[in-house]
């Protein structure tokens, strides 16, 4: 006779294990979670625009102005949040808008999305008028850019407005031309607002020890496009690394802003999470003593 065994398959890979559905129901919440994920970093996210706020105060102003900053349009046709931009803007009522490069998501720009940049930027509207600088994926393509729009651009260079009895300077230096920073900013009046537009946060060390700009608005990092709670960026790309990735520095006596920018970067997948697209207005107010 052949001895019986008490030994019996159930347990081993049996679908019904208690490590099978285990693994199953993590594989289910997984996908779940990468579903959701993908549908507000692709479909919600890109199109929900953050409208940030923040007061800056100065001696060298006299009366109160607003700008609006906006950076990385990356711009690509018919998306929704492109075709309400210059609405929102406009509810704003910005004195200047300043914009800080990577207009287009093509580093060899066709004339035809060179017209496209050019209607989208004259449908924003501002008081005192619009200044752009370059970014990085401009580099090609901005002799063509805004010759039919009323923005102004400003390739290493420095334009003077005044608003009220504000006398404010603009200075524009392009992405590729960081190395003439110092004789852009030694042609800056200190008497006025000075404010710097450079696409990368990468210059600000330098900039604030030379304690001439008031203001230095910048984006490129896109605030990383993709973002863990507590964490912040994943990626960030700036030789500082995470250290200056999005929103509001001080650093010496120079106020750094860094925009995450309304678009997408268009190398890598065209996703936002938590992280938001971003119009960021700056209400500027003398320092009075009442």
């Amino acid at each position: 006779m052949k001895e019986s065994s008490s030994e019996t398959n159930a347990g081993k890979g049996s679908i019904h294990s208690p490590g099978r559905r285990r693994f199953f129901k993590q594989l289910l919440i997984g996908g779940a979670g990468l579903g959701l994920a993908y549908v507000d970093g692709v479909l919600i996210e890109p199109n929900d625009v953050d409208i940030t706020y923040h007061n800056y105060i100065s001696d060298k102003v006299i009366s109160p102005f607003r700008i609006v900053h906006l950076s990385d349009l990356h711009l690509d046709k018919g998306k929704s949040l492109e075709g309400r931009t210059p609405s929102l803007v406009k509810r704003l009522q910005p004195d200047l808008l300043l914009m800080t490069g990577d207009y287009i998501n093509n580093f060899k720009p066709t004339k035809s999305e060179i017209d496209y940049l050019d209607r989208f930027s004259s449908k924003i509207s501002a008081k005192n008028g619009k200044y752009a600088s370059f970014g990085n994926w401009d580099i090609e393509g901005k002799d063509r850019m805004f010759r039919n729009s009323d923005v102004i651009p400003l390739k290493n260079e420095i334009k003077s407005v005044n608003i009220g009895y504000n006398n404010i300077n603009i200075a524009g230096l392009n992405y590729e031309s960081a190395s003439n920073l110092d004789n852009l900013l030694g042609d800056m009046d200190s008497s006025g607002l000075n404010i710097l537009l450079h696409h990368t946060p990468d210059l600000i060390e330098d900039v604030a020890k030379k304690d001439i700009v008031d203001l230095y608005l910048a984006g490129h990092t896109h605030g990383g496009q993709v973002r863990i709670p507590f964490y912040g960026a994943l990626v960030c790309f700036s030789k500082f690394g995470k250290k200056y990735e999005s929103g509001r520095y001080e650093v010496e006596n120079t106020t750094l802003y860094v925009n995450r920018g309304l678009g997408e970067c268009g190398e890598f997948p065209k996703i936002r999470l938590f992280c938001k697209p971003e119009i960021t207005v700056f209400d500027v107010y003398p320092n009075s003593i009442s």
